[in-house]
C-alpha cells in the first residue's frame, strides 16, 4: 500500500480495483471486518472508515448480522480523492498521468494579484496541464492550471517527470514547506478550451477546486492552483477529525 494516502483510503483504493475486476462481484459480501484488519494489518476503526467510504460511493450495503454486500459495480474512470488532513491533500494527487499544455510567464492581472496578495502586473509562470487516469485507454479527468514565481518555472517539467503532487516537489526540489492550505471548491461549466482538452461539451457542469499554499497561516501565497475536474468522473471524500 502507499504510503502516500491514508490507510483508509488505501483499502478502500484497493476493494474498489477489486470490485472492478471482478474478484468481487455484485451480490456478494465483503470479508469480515476481522479479516480485512488481518490483510490490512491495520485496526477496526480503520477497517470502519474504509467501509464507510464505500458505502458512500454506492458500492456496498451494509446488512445486519451478515456485514457488507456488493451493491454496485465500480465505474472503471472514477476518481476518488480523499482527504484526511494536510500531509493528505499534499501527497493526494500523483496517481493520476499528467500531460503538460503550455507554461509561460505572465504579469498578474487583477484576480491573480489579488489571489497572492501581490501587486498587479508581477511576473508568474503560468503552467497548464491536463491529468489523464492511468488505464490503457486513459480517460481526461481534470484541467489543471498552477502559477507559480518564474523561479520555479522547471516545475512544468518535474511535474511530466515526476509522479509526485505539485505541493510535494515545491518541498522537495525547492524547499517551499506546506503549512496552511486554503481551498475553495465551485460549481462551474466547462469553457469551450477546457472542455476540448477534457473531451467534454462546453457548458457541462464541472468541478473547480483553487488551492492557495503558504509555508505557514501568516504566510503569502507562493503556489496557486485551479484543478478544473469533469463533474461526472470527480467524487471528493473529506474527513476531518479533532487533534
Amino acid at each position: 500500500m502507499s504510503a502516500t494516502q491514508p490507510k483508509y483510503g488505501q483499502i478502500i483504493n484497493k476493494l474498489v480495483g477489486e470490485i472492478r475486476d471482478g474478484t468481487y462481484q455484485t451480490g456478494d459480501m465483503l470479508p469480515t471486518e476481522h479479516r480485512l484488519m488481518e490483510a490490512f494489518g491495520v485496526s477496526r476503526h480503520t477497517v470502519r472508515q474504509a467501509l464507510q467510504g464505500l458505502k458512500q460511493m454506492g458500492l456496498i450495503q451494509a446488512q445486519q448480522g451478515k456485514g457488507s454486500v456488493i451493491i454496485a459495480k465500480a465505474n472503471p474512470s472514477t476518481y476518488v480523492e480523499m482527504i484526511q488532513s494536510i500531509e493528505a491533500l499534499i501527497a493526494k494527487g500523483g496517481d493520476l498521468d499528467r500531460r503538460l499544455i503550455m507554461s509561460a510567464k505572465i504579469k498578474a492581472e487583477d484576480e491573480l494579484a489579488q489571489a497572492f496578495a501581490t501587486k498587479m502586473g508581477r511576473e508568474f509562470t503560468e503552467i497548464h496541464l491536463v491529468r489523464h487516469s492511468e488505464q490503457v485507454h486513459p480517460v481526461p479527468v481534470a484541467y489543471l492550471k498552477i502559477w507559480v514565481d518564474p523561479e520555479f518555472s522547471s516545475l512544468a517539467r518535474e511535474l511530466e517527470n515526476d509522479g509526485r503532487t505539485v505541493a510535494e516537489i515545491m518541498k522537495l526540489k525547492f524547499g517551499m514547506e506546506i503549512g496552511s492550505i486554503r481551498q475553495s471548491i465551485t460549481a462551474i461549466s466547462l469553457s469551450e478550451e477546457v472542455a476540448d482538452k477534457l473531451d467534454r461539451p462546453a457548458g457541462e457542469p464541472a468541478l473547480q477546486i483553487e488551492r492557495l499554499y503558504s509555508e505557514t497561516t501568516l504566510a503569502l501565497p507562493h503556489l496557486r492552483t485551479i484543478s478544473i475536474c469533469r463533474g461526472d468522473l470527480v467524487q471528493i471524500d473529506s474527513h476531518f477529525q479533532s487533534q
